[in-house]
């Protein structure tokens, strides 16, 4: 389940403390040093090379195959990863990798075929007029995505809301369009099953990626995302005397 990203709330709290964390530390004590470790390898199925297949390590995306199926992943930190790889029209697969300082690991996939299908939906959001409408709903602070979707507060990023023409936003997939919202923000689109990080642009506004796992189903079992969007350039803050 996709959830609200606490930044929403704490965006200046976040920034405050970072920069008093940074401010204080000024010891002059060396910082152990860390170790770090490489992953690689080759996505297949059977003895085919899959190309643009993509490497995850929780929402991050860290890699995704060349030409000739090839991946490599760098400068991890020593530990125990679930590396999952995803490709259209392939099933997902996770590997468990423990990654030591200095080496470099071999993990190869050979995904099997599928076709299945699901279905995303989900609305755009404009970041500061979301965090404003939880001053009166400060219980959407800990909404899903489909809870948002489904509520009546309704998306931010339209022109009912922001008082002048709004673009309609798109979703992306890669280079390729896949998904185009409605007049109330919102969009519904059809995708094989996979792990895929889908990108939502607006102009006037920052990219903004989320990593969403595509369930088979019929639209009622939809997996629902938000794209929280933040002004470019974001409005100038009075700072009061």
């Amino acid at each position: 389940m996709i959830r609200i990203p606490r930044l929403v709330v704490l965006y200046g709290i976040a920034i405050a403390v970072l920069f008093f964390s940074s401010s204080c530390d000024k010891s002059t004590n060396p910082k152990e040093k860390e170790t770090k470790g490489n992953i690689n390898g080759t996505v297949r199925h059977g003895t085919t090379a899959i190309t643009s297949a993509w490497l995850f390590i929780g929402d991050s995306l860290y890699a995704a195959t060349d030409d000739s199926g090839n991946y490599s992943i760098t400068a991890l930190l020593e530990g125990n990863y679930d590396l999952l790889c995803s490709a259209i029209n392939y099933r997902d697969s996770i590997s468990q990798v423990q990654v030591t300082g200095g080496n470099t690991i071999t993990c190869n996939f050979d995904l099997p075929a599928d076709t299945t299908t699901g279905y995303v939906r989900g609305e755009f959001q404009d970041i500061i007029l979301f965090n404003d409408s939880l001053v009166n709903h400060p219980s959407m602070a800990n909404w899903d995505a489909q809870q948002i979707y489904q509520s009546t507060t309704g998306a931010t990023l339209i022109s009912k809301f922001l008082q002048y023409d709004v673009p309609r936003a798109k979703i992306y997939l890669g280079a390729s369009q896949i998904s185009i919202t409605d007049d109330w923000a919102m969009f519904s689109v059809k995708m094989q099953c996979g792990t895929y990080r889908i990108t939502g642009r607006c102009d006037g506004y920052h990219d903004a990626n989320e990593v969403v796992t595509v369930l088979p189903g019929k639209l009622g079992d939809a997996v629902y995302v938000t794209f929280f969007m933040m002004r470019n350039p974001p409005p100038k803050l009075t700072l009061g005397k």
